[in-house]
């Protein structure tokens, strides 16, 4: 029996989210170019005009390579964290937002669809879970009548792989 390798037949899976991303982490590295040059552009003649010509300049070009690269550090890292933070709110907010959903279907708490914020990514999936859940929440709202192929609420707890919240203990029942 051959060991046959499963080959890639497209590079791009969804090609709208990873075109997407591509293009922010594109103009994350655009603006950190940017940023090198007018940095360096902005030093340099402050450089040539300290330094005498007897062979100076290429003495001191690596410790300001080195500046020039703490001081580009210490401005775009805050930029280069707050876009990420704001680029990674649009995949993982839904990615939370749908674990949280699926909790509560499994309890048979959520009788509604699954639904995004306008900017997030990842609307395909939540479309394909209202499709998979649909006959889970159809039976919430019917009251989880006991149809075949569909066990009663009281069981679907015991058997779901999310344990069942009991009532929380406050500091006025622990004593």
């Amino acid at each position: 029996m051959q060991n046959k390798k499963r080959l890639r037949k497209r590079n791009l899976v969804q090609p709208s989210l990873q075109l997407r991303l591509i293009a922010q982490f594109a103009g994350l590295a655009l603006i950190g170019v940017m940023l090198q040059f007018i940095l360096f552009a902005y030093k340099l003649p402050d450089i040539v005009r300290g330094v005498e010509t007897n062979g100076e300049l290429i003495d001191s070009i690596p410790s300001v390579l080195w500046r020039l690269s703490i001081q580009s550090l210490l401005v775009l890292f805050p930029i280069l964290v707050g876009f990420g933070v704001l680029f990674t709110f649009r995949i993982a907010g839904p990615v939370y937002h749908f674990e949280q959903y699926l909790a509560a279907v499994a309890r048979g708490e959520q009788a509604e669809p699954c639904t995004l914020r306008r900017h997030d990514e990842l609307k395909g999936l939540c479309e394909r879970i209202n499709e998979a859940t649909a006959p889970l929440r159809e039976g919430v709202v019917q009251g989880g009548d006991d149809s075949p192929g569909e066990r009663p609420r009281e069981n679907a707890e015991e058997h779901s792989a999310v344990p069942a919240e009991g009532p929380a203990e406050g500091p006025a029942d622990a004593a």
